[in-house]
């Protein structure tokens, strides 16, 4: 029996008519092919069509598993720039790994969970870490172009920040006695109504953030212009708030105005002065630079608009096959 040669729109005739629901008989008789002919081309048809829809359909599973993956990373990187803060280093007393630690149990979000799935309820602390240490492996692999040495040096840099701080705080408890002995009546002044310590302490307090903000942007303008006095009326009286940075909200506490409003201010910054340059003062700067340039260099490194291309070029074990 000779070959039948059935041309593409002989085949595309046949396709359209048994969608359209005709018997293999008509089909036949309408192509002027052989029934069978007609049906073993049509299912040939049909199985090269599902692949091509398979293979269509895993393509954007893929992409749809790949922006999931990508956009995990980019969470947990910017999770990261933001513990590398210099406001952080402010009141911060803990190791770097004890900082950290709130990066590594935080639970993935469920939109950027592989297959859309969802944690349910609040994942252990255990299975938070590993998660996000297996996410963090996967950014190291995709950020080629960071050096992960830097995160060493950073911790290195915390650490070295935080291990003067306790002879700095001493240091300043001591210049703040030695202030308050020159107002006698100072503790009388103070309106114990807001919760505070004792005044003293609460002078050193905010005397150590103004010298670690001025350590952080290796400015001592910074430190003695994050104190501020102002005047206002209080039960009837005249009191001095003495504030960080202008905020109200964060009052140390208050004190009777009366013959020292400009006179105690300048003489609390006189004293953080005093303190700029000893020996625990000189260790946190020296740290401090390192952490301005760890912050900088991982706040440019991990901007989305740079991680975004470079995770692209790189395949991790990972990113959807």
């Amino acid at each position: 029996m000779p070959k039948v040669i059935v041309t593409q729109q002989t085949l595309e005739h046949i396709i359209r008519l048994r969608q359209e629901g005709s018997t293999w008989k008509s089909i036949g008789v309408a192509a002027k092919v052989p029934r069978r002919t007609a049906k073993r081309l049509f299912e040939a048809w049909q199985r090269a069509t599902s692949v091509i829809e398979m293979d269509a359909v895993r393509r954007d599973i893929a992409r749809d598993e790949l922006r999931r993956h990508l956009d995990a990373m980019s969470w947990l990187a910017q999770g990261l720039v933001a513990h590398l803060t210099l406001e952080d280093a402010v009141r911060s007393t803990g190791t770097a790994e004890e900082h950290l630690k709130s990066l590594w149990t935080r639970g993935i979000p469920d939109r950027l969970v592989p297959g859309g799935a969802s944690f349910e309820g609040d994942p252990s602390e255990g299975q938070a870490v590993r998660r996000n240490q297996l996410l963090f492996r996967a950014l190291k692999e995709h950020a080629r172009g960071v050096d992960w040495r830097e995160l060493d040096s950073w911790k290195a840099a915390w650490n070295a920040w935080g291990r003067p701080r306790t002879a700095l705080e001493k240091t300043v408890l001591a210049a703040v006695g030695r202030l308050s002995r020159a107002y006698p009546d100072l503790e009388d002044r103070v309106f114990m109504g807001l919760g505070a310590p004792h005044p003293v302490e609460r002078l050193a307090a905010v005397a150590v953030e103004a010298l670690s903000r001025g350590f952080l942007s290796a400015n001592a303008d910074d430190a003695t212009g994050w104190v501020a006095g102002k005047t206002i009326e209080h039960g009837g009286k005249e009191v001095l708030l003495i504030t960080l940075g202008g905020d109200d909200s964060r009052i140390p506490f208050r004190l009777d105005a009366e013959g020292m409003e400009v006179d105690f201010v300048d003489a609390y910054r006189k004293m953080i002065l005093s303190v700029w340059d000893n020996a625990a003062a000189k260790r946190m700067k020296a740290a401090a630079v390192k952490l301005r340039q760890a912050e900088s260099y991982f706040t440019e490194r991990l901007d989305p608009l740079v991680l975004g291309p470079m995770a692209l070029k790189v395949k991790c074990n990972m990113c959807p096959a």
